[in-house]
């Protein structure tokens, strides 16, 4: 017989950008979410994909957002391999009570996406849920930067920015932009990664959240990295 065993890790705000996080265990499968805040009004939240499908099927902005905002928000992802927003942006599309995502597109973990609720729409609460990668589906995942463009920490947990594998590739020079929403505008400056007297470092280390994506300015490198999950289990 399965089981099922409840967690509960927290719940922390960062700005508008806030988590909780349940995990549900079957035998070996975990299941989480991260709550995200979308403010209100035509404003921008820029979050990642941490999950995987329960059923193994891709992950498109329908199926992780679905009618848990209001129709006429817009959802811009970035096209991380050609270094610009996939357009037509994704809006969903409210008929007559019956929402329809237009111009739906896949979304890996790592991924980022800008969402903007619609005009005049009230704040949002959005559970980005899913399979949490484990040792046995997604203990590593390798993430390749473009040079000028957003990326994800691609697990549902805090990151010292220092300790990730991406931060560790991207070349001196490169400058980290946080997102955010309660400002709509990026935290500067944001840390850079320097070189003193061949002392190699970065000028801060913030901690990226679960769910939070965000600007990574390579200046024209595109660093390579592959990321090993930071918690103990699954």
């Amino acid at each position: 017989m399965k089981r099922m065993l409840s967690i509960v890790a927290g719940a922390l705000v960062l700005g508008s950008l806030s988590y909780g996080q349940t995990t549900n265990v079957y035998s070996q499968n975990a299941v989480g979410y991260v709550k995200i805040t979308l403010p209100a009004d035509g404003q921008f939240v820029l979050v990642r994909n941490d999950f995987m499908t329960l059923d193994g099927s891709p992950s498109t902005i329908a199926s992780i957002i679905g009618e848990q905002v209001e129709g006429g928000t817009t959802v811009f992802k970035w096209d991380r391999a050609n270094s610009q927003y996939v357009l037509p942006a994704a809006t969903l599309v409210d008929f007559l009570g019956t929402k329809t995502w237009n111009n739906d597109q896949p979304v890996e973990r790592g991924d980022a996406l800008f969402i903007q609720n619609a005009a005049g729409a009230a704040e949002a609460e959005i559970y980005l849920l899913g399979e949490v990668p484990g040792a046995n589906n997604g203990a590593e995942t390798t993430l390749v930067a473009d040079s000028f463009g957003f990326v994800g920490y691609p697990y549902p947990s805090a990151v010292n920015w220092e300790e990730s594998e991406i931060a560790n590739q991207a070349p001196v020079g490169s400058t980290l932009f946080q997102w955010d929403p309660a400002t709509q505008g990026y935290v500067v400056p944001g840390p850079s990664k320097i070189d003193f007297l061949g002392t190699i470092s970065w000028s801060g280390s913030p901690t990226i959240q679960p769910g939070e994506a965000f600007f990574l300015d390579t200046q024209g490198g595109t660093p390579s990295a592959t990321e090993t999950k930071q918690y103990p289990w699954p």
